[in-house]
């Protein structure tokens, strides 16, 4: 007998891909990937971000599931409609093999607006 397992969500701080939240709640939260079928979430082993700055692309990796000090400070810095893009998310299934999702993506907004749509 075989299980049908459905394909896990990325998360970070609950907000889905391609869906929006703000500088304060990215900063604060974690990356997991979420298993809806099994009600259970894997927290991300690490992942990366690039991001423009200074005239330059720059790419930082973080060994957990939060921003890096480096991922941060760029982050608080970001206004709204900006776009963060995590790529290579790196976590280990409910068997406990590394799996790899391979885009996170999400805009920011301004505190204190009220979302809407379906991803949230």
């Amino acid at each position: 007998p075989f299980s049908v397992v459905r394909y896990p969500k990325v998360k970070f701080g609950g907000v889905t891909c391609d869906s929006a939240t703000t500088t304060l709640k990215l900063a604060a939260s974690t990356l997991n990937v979420h298993y809806t079928g099994l009600n259970m979430k894997a927290p991300a082993t690490s992942f990366i971000m690039e991001f423009y700055q200074n005239g330059k692309f720059t790419v930082d990796t973080s060994y957990n599931n939060r921003l890096s000090k480096k991922m941060l400070a760029y982050v608080e810095k970001l206004k709204p409609g900006s776009l963060v893009y995590l790529s290579n998310i790196k976590y280990k299934d409910p068997n406990g093999s590394v799996q790899t999702e391979p885009v996170y993506r999400v805009f920011i907004i301004k505190e204190g607006i009220i979302k809407f749509g379906f991803n949230n």
